[in-house]
């Protein structure tokens, strides 16, 4: 691939990106305004719900046909046919089990409001085989097009909705057109067909890559969803909904530069993976480069958060304010892990990501545990930013001893953790406004200098981002 292809690629990622965020982020925020934080929080429940039964419809299969250099059309039809089963399957068992959902949180209709959302799932099912063909032919573009015309018409329709007096259903409502939009769109854009078939030989090829990513996210998605009606339970759907908004509102952002690290840099770097060193160099290259810029953004957002979550969502949300700092500093840390997650996808060592979840879900739930016991919420959030901490080193340390792996230089990644950690403790310290600016500017001015100690900013490695 030439380097003019490349930037291509990259701008046309990046600037479909960019339209399909404001998209969905304008969306959301309108949507919101006109909802109060309990309904939020009972759409938290019932999304959280639908992210879990979807990690499990697709199974890591997507992924799977994603860095498989010989796709054929029968594996794209073993993935339909497996993922249409699983999320038929799971729609059936999710309609069964709602009772028990109702009668956890007797107050609210729960129930009804899973049974309708949860219908996503099988849309989603049909719809992996068409996204994967768009990355695998690197259409971003198309991809981000298609995101965009369905989104747009399903937040306006979720609006509508909203000011209609729909309440929480106009959420519901809005996320099942957007599925239903984007797939009717891919038919008319992807060229392709759909037919049951499955290949016993590619299934027991994929089946460990697809255990242990999917087991992972399963653990991630089901320990959410457990948290989540915890913390509805004992504090309020209130508080959940507070916090749900100021997790997608960081996620906005967060989502944007995952996305892009994941669709573009996860099948380049696939490429390379018999190259070793132009696998390492390239990798240090784009890492250091996207996290850094990430430090600098995330926290200068999370300065001003209680000025941010007015301005978007009103006085009736000024409480997510308290939480957004916290999470901001969270996703930064996911964005942090996204290159070592990809790398030990990519050198099929996913066994360390899931035994990673395991790591992190003990602390996030030790957390929980803590909060309830002292009525903290803020305790809760603590313990979530240091869960990916101690992910984060885990995942480093893991690749550097890894002999099937390319040695990285790995300083970069241990100076952005204590920046990070500098960061939690001038947060927790009752300091004079003008010393906590003072500090904060020196710690980031530090961690320039050492970056560019460390060669990040030459343009050799600026050319490698672009190549």
């Amino acid at each position: 691939m030439t380097k003019k292809i490349f930037i291509s690629d990259l701008s046309n990622s990046v600037l479909g990106q960019l339209v399909y965020l404001a998209v969905v982020f304008v969306g959301g925020v309108l949507i919101t305004r006109l909802l109060t934080p309990q309904d939020m929080g009972i759409f938290a429940i019932a999304s959280l719900i639908n992210s879990f039964a979807i990690t499990i419809s697709e199974a890591g299969l997507g992924g799977f046909l994603i860095r498989d250099r010989e796709v054929s059309e029968l594996k794209f039809n073993t993935v339909f046919t497996v993922n249409l089963f699983i999320g038929i399957l799971l729609f059936l068992i999710i309609i069964a089990t709602s009772p028990l959902i109702d009668s956890y949180f007797l107050e609210y209709e729960i129930r009804k409001i899973i049974i309708i959302s949860s219908s996503v799932i099988i849309i989603n099912s049909i719809s992996v085989t068409q996204i994967s063909r768009l990355f695998i032919n690197e259409s971003y573009f198309k991809y981000y097009f298609l995101r965009i015309i369905s989104s747009f018409l399903g937040y306006s329709f979720g609006i509508y909705f909203a000011l209609s007096g729909y309440a929480v259903f106009s959420l519901i409502y809005s996320q099942i057109i957007i599925a239903i939009l984007f797939f009717i769109l891919t038919l008319f854009y992807v060229n392709s067909s759909f037919r049951f078939a499955v290949s016993k030989d590619y299934l027991f090829k994929i089946k460990y890559f697809a255990f242990n990513t999917t087991i992972s996210n399963i653990i991630n998605s089901a320990s959410n969803i457990i948290g989540t009606s915890l913390l509805a339970k004992y504090f309020s759907f209130s508080t959940v909904g507070n916090y749900d908004v100021s997790k997608k509102t960081a996620e906005v952002p967060t989502n944007g530069i995952l996305s892009v690290c994941q669709n573009l840099f996860y099948p380049k770097l696939s490429k390379l993976q018999n190259f070793k060193s132009k696998f390492s160099e390239y990798y240090f290259a784009v890492n250091s480069i996207i996290s850094i810029i990430s430090l600098l953004f995330f926290i200068t957002i999370s300065i001003f958060s209680e000025v941010l979550i007015e301005f978007l969502y009103g006085e009736k949300y000024i409480q997510a304010s308290d939480y957004f700092r916290l999470i901001m500093i969270y996703c930064l840390l996911l964005i942090f892990q996204i290159f070592p997650r990809i790398t030990l996808k990519v050198f099929d060592q996913t066994k360390f990501i899931l035994f990673q979840e395991f790591l992190k879900k003990i602390v996030f739930f030790l957390g929980i545990y803590i909060s309830v016991l002292y009525n903290n919420f803020n305790v809760f959030l603590l313990f979530m930013v240091m869960a990916e901490v101690f992910g984060h080193i885990y995942f480093i340390s893991i690749i550097y001893m890894n002999k099937k792996i390319p040695l990285f230089k790995f300083k970069i990644d241990l100076y952005l953790i204590f920046a990070v950690i500098f960061y939690l403790i001038l947060l927790n310290l009752e300091l004079n406004e003008n010393i906590f600016y003072f500090l904060l500017f020196f710690s980031i001015l530090t961690l320039l200098i050492i970056s560019t100690n460390e060669g990040v900013f030459k343009s050799n490695n600026l050319r490698k981002l672009l190549r």
